[in-house]
């Protein structure tokens, strides 16, 4: 029995998203031969043209079109562009969900953006939040951007089952162990969590500050729940303030090959077969 279904649920594609938002949706190829494809949104920091790159992995219960308003929030008033990187069998990234395949996609992402843009590590920034916390950490512990930032964390998901179902737990598979992958994380790191979150308690996030051996701050609001918070207040000014007290930010301005993008805007063959048969559905 896995209750990780329970814990994380995955939201149903809404193929009108797919329309809406097909001009920000890039498609990275997970291998040279691109037969596969992890599905991302591409928000574009048009006003200061910032060459930093922040790769965003979205909470529970959503997908990356659940995730754009934080995304596009974040993006115009931390000023850089954001990646909206989707977890397999979530929207168009049609595969079962496999918790090692998000890992191991973290680094795929990583890897070609920053060849693909001709960045350095100090141009890439992670956030995760909730579900992506753990690739977040996780990616971070195995490259060296210039910042991690946290949002809603947890030491591992027996430890939010544990939460949520209790003695339940032990029919939960251990996987996604942030509390093992943070120890190897070098760059500053953001935790923030709220004091009232019901599905992932705050004191996930203070194990993790515990389990730190990099330079870190914790920000910790009373009245933020797991989904309820006041995103300026208690996300966007925090992060700003730790970037500009942590890290070297680059100011070059970007001059990403537009043809290239636009490459990555096109829907391989087979998402495209996906979509044609979900319309007709409807």
């Amino acid at each position: 029995m896995d209750f990780n279904s329970i814990v994380f649920p995955r939201p149903i594609l809404d193929v009108r998203m797919l329309d809406i938002y097909k001009d920000e949706l890039i498609f990275i190829p997970k291998s040279k031969e691109e037969k596969e494809h992890i599905p991302c949104l591409f928000l574009r920091d048009h006003n200061y043209r910032s060459k930093n790159i922040i790769i965003m992995f979205h909470g529970n219960a959503e997908d990356i079109f659940g995730a754009r308003n934080m995304a596009e929030a974040i993006c115009q008033k931390v000023h850089m562009n954001i990646i909206v990187v989707e977890y397999p069998g979530y929207s168009l990234y049609l595969k079962e969900p496999n918790s090692d395949e998000v890992l191991d996609d973290t680094i795929i992402i990583y890897d070609f953006i920053k060849e693909k843009f001709n960045l350095s590590d100090k141009n890439i920034f992670i956030i995760g939040r909730s579900i992506g916390t753990s690739p977040a950490i996780y990616l971070s512990s195995q490259r060296k951007p210039n910042a991690l930032i946290t949002i809603s964390a947890f030491t591992s998901i027996k430890a939010v089952a544990d939460n949520l179902v209790g003695f339940l737990k032990i029919f939960v598979k251990e996987r996604l162990v942030s509390i093992d992958y943070i120890k190897k994380v070098t760059c500053p790191v953001l935790l923030i969590h709220g004091q009232k979150d019901p599905l992932i308690p705050f004191k996930e996030t203070i194990a993790l500050k515990d389990s730190c051996d990099c330079p870190f701050e914790v920000v910790l609001p009373v009245l933020m729940t797991h989904n309820d918070f006041d995103l300026d207040l208690d996300i966007i000014d925090p992060i700003n303030l730790f970037i500009a007290k942590n890290c070297n930010i680059d100011k070059e301005k970007n001059n990403f090959d537009e043809g290239e993008i636009s490459k990555l805007n096109d829907f391989p063959p087979y998402i495209q077969d996906y979509i044609q048969k979900k319309t007709e559905q409807n």
